[in-house]
């Protein structure tokens, strides 16, 4: 009877664990494909203002660099995408700031679209960032807490999952 009911509570417990180490998994699957797009706005984004702003050769080039620097951290697991996200997002503020000084650039119907595109993929990086956070969270809670702090001890699960 002990060895059943110590049986069904792993089972259960191992179950629980295993499905949000899936929502993690789901919620980090959606970050990074909601990454990818945003770093491929951006080089359609540094382009257009590019034609309007040749003159800042220098942070064209840096919103680049912080693009690629993003794009290869996207693969890389929450905290590198993460303080790459963070430096592409600075830079990307950069850019909007040179795109905001030229008329031209802000009236077109074009580069409107591109802004509600980037701000859209925004809305979607920040939603699933919340997602992700608050499953890490759960199971980091779980994984701490007694008896599952046991099983996960057994099944080798000593660590806490990233945030991002």
């Amino acid at each position: 009877m002990v060895i059943t009911f110590l049986g069904a509570l792993f089972t259960v417990m191992h179950k629980h664990m295993v499905h949000l180490e899936a929502r993690i998994e789901e919620a980090w699957n959606e970050i990074s494909f909601q990454l990818k797009r945003r770093t491929d706005l951006a080089s359609v984004l540094i382009s257009t203002v590019g034609v309007y702003a040749a003159n800042e050769k220098n942070m064209l080039d840096a919103v680049n660099v912080a693009r690629g620097q993003a794009l290869i951290a996207s693969n890389a697991g929450p905290t590198k995408a993460g303080k790459a996200d963070g430096e592409l997002r600075q830079s990307m503020e950069s850019l909007f700031a040179v795109a905001e000084k030229s008329p031209e650039l802000t009236a077109s119907h074009n580069f409107r679209e591109l802004l509600k595109t980037y701000a859209d993929i925004e809305d979607k990086i920040n939603a699933a960032c919340l997602s992700h956070n608050t499953a890490a969270l759960a199971f980091n809670a779980r994984r701490k807490i007694f008896p599952t702090s046991i099983f996960a001890t057994m099944l080798g699960v000593t660590t806490d999952k990233e945030f991002f």
